[in-house]
């Protein structure tokens, strides 16, 4: 291989690397919207169910 190709390479992966970071930075933070939504989710079930109980025994 010659210097160039080298280069060049080195230069792809540079670009590939940078692609990637961008990839991952997007997808945490829609991994961590998902998370929030699902913790609220989570409540809204457990204040549901709470809440059927409550009317069930009639407090």
């Amino acid at each position: 291989m010659e210097k160039d190709d080298v280069v060049e390479i080195k230069e792809r992966l540079t670009k590939i690397e940078v692609l990637l970071s961008e990839k991952v930075a997007a997808l945490e933070g829609r991994v961590a919207k998902l998370e929030s939504n699902q913790a609220w989710l989570v409540r809204t079930l457990i204040g549901s169910v709470v809440l059927g109980l409550v009317a069930l025994l009639g407090l």
